[in-house]
Formats: structure tokens, sequence, C-alpha cells
């Protein structure tokens, strides 16, 4: 399930016309797996770290949030964007940046599009910030 969602958010972002890294889509056939994560982090502007049980135990997701790490470790260029999916506890070298909290978004569509609304113009400074839910 989490694999699905993490899919349909990148088919979404790249349906709005951002660039999106994603292993599926960007991994070449025999290609060594830290190579490709370490050109897809170069490759990016920014890293959206989707945070689930799955993720706080990978390995590939923990190589590829420490090499965005050294890119911009004091968060000043807010390189690294943590999306909560699920309630986890935040690793501490991400709980340093602002999450955005898409727990509560899994069967409210409304809410799931607000979020998505701030998650672009966090992506795209140009978008307007949504900052009131009640007002979306």
């Amino acid at each position: 399930m989490f694999r699905k969602w993490t899919y349909k958010l990148a088919q979404r972002l790249r349906d709005e016309h951002f660039k999106v890294w994603f292993d599926d889509w960007c991994l070449r056939p025999g290609e060594n797996w830290i190579d490709g994560l370490a050109r897809g982090v170069k490759e990016s502007e920014k890293l959206t770290a989707i945070l689930s049980p799955e993720y706080i135990n990978g390995e590939w997701t923990t190589f590829e949030v420490h090499l965005a790490i050294l890119k911009d470790p004091s968060a000043r260029k807010r390189r690294i964007i943590p999306i909560l999916h699920t309630e986890v506890e935040i690793p501490p070298e991400l709980a340093v940046r602002q999450a955005l909290d898409f727990s509560d978004t899994h069967d409210n569509t409304l809410k799931y599009e607000f979020r998505m609304a701030q998650l672009m113009a966090t992506l795209d400074p140009s978008r307007d910030y949504p900052e009131d839910f009640d007002s979306f």
C-alpha cells in the first residue's frame, strides 16, 4: 500500500509538470543501485522522504537521505522535505526539518488536496502556499 501511494504521489507531481526522479522510472536496467540513487540525489533540487515504517527501516532510503543531507546539512536550502505517510518516530536526521503530514489524508480527499497544494507550493515557490485548511 505504501509503495502504491508513493507511486501515485510521484505520478501526480509529474502530471503537475514537476520533474520527478522515481526509481521505477529512472533506474536503468542493470544499473548499480548505489550509483543510481547517488545520481538521483545529485540531479534533484529537492528530495521528498515519504516517512512510513517501510521507509524508516529501509537501507536504501537511509542511504538516499544521508546523501541529500550532505548537500544541505543545516536544512537552510530546504532540500529535503519529509512527508509523513504514516505516524512513525521521525529519525533525528530528519526531525530538524518540518514534515508535511499526509497521515490523516488517506480517507479524506479534500485534506489530501490541501496537503498536495502545500507540497506543490513548497516545491515551486511561485505557487501560493495554502496555510489554512478551513479556507482552502
